[in-house]
């Protein structure tokens, strides 16, 4: 009798015990189970990605200068540091310690914007270079707080990073600028989407679909360098043809 008991209750919590295992399969089977994507909302998405994609602006130069001339750097407006044109390109020569070097060079334009320029970050004595920044809707005071700042040589040439409020959105581990070459840097920016080259490869390429800021024609573009001179040369700023 007592054999016959034993062999039950094992039966049954045989039986529970298979009950719970499967259970807790087809469960987790359920929770790993892929939603089924909208097929509608799929083609939303792919024709957004492709508008974006094979989105082209006609380009217009609004603002153009080579720094032939001294007197150029009276269009401008210096905020930090010290900077001439010296040898014909516009430079930043000084400034304190450990700080930026910032000059505004022309008002935003309605709409999209393209910044192109010759730059050259000459070595600090101990062969480091700060960055260059690209403010983008800075204020008066040339700050970019509200606005986006498009860094190279970012952290004395270790990475570059768009922001967006003093908040990174976009970073690659990645510098590609050499103490004392010139290099050609060209800023885009098309409201949602933010890219910037450098002899003609892409080191940042933002998108900030999500409360995008719009350029507004009362901030600034600004141009800075951190604690390191600067020489540009050959700059342009244009905007889309009819904004």
């Amino acid at each position: 009798m007592q054999r016959r008991f034993s062999f039950l209750l094992g039966f049954v919590l045989a039986a529970v015990c298979g009950l719970v295992i499967g259970f807790t399969v087809s469960s987790r089977g359920a929770g790993n189970a892929q939603a089924v994507p909208d097929p509608d909302e799929q083609h939303k998405y792919l024709e957004l990605a492709r508008a974006e994609h094979d989105y082209k602006v006609d380009w217009q130069p609004l603002h153009s200068f080579t720094f032939d001339d001294a007197e150029s750097l009276k269009a401008l407006r210096v905020c930090e540091g010290e900077w001439q044109v010296v040898d014909g390109q516009l430079q930043a020569i000084g400034g304190k310690a450990d700080d930026y070097r910032t000059i505004l060079l022309a008002p935003c334009s309605a709409g999209p914007m393209r910044i192109e320029f010759d730059a050259t970050l000459y070595p600090r004595p101990d062969g480091r270079v700060g960055d260059i920044y690209l403010r983008l809707n800075a204020d008066d005071t040339c700050s970019s707080a509200k606005g986006y700042g498009l860094f190279v040589a970012r952290y004395f040439n270790q990475d570059s990073v768009c922001y967006k409020n003093n908040q990174p959105i976009a970073r690659t581990e990645w510098s590609p600028i050499v103490p004392g070459k010139q290099h050609h840097i060209i800023a885009e920016w098309n409201t949602v989407h933010l890219r910037l080259w450098v002899d003609g490869k892409v080191v940042i390429d933002a998108w900030d679909r999500t409360n995008p800021i719009a350029p507004d024609p009362a901030k600034w573009i600004g141009l800075a360098a951190y604690d390191t001179r600067l020489a540009v040369d050959n700059l342009v700023i244009s905007g889309a043809k009819g904004k």
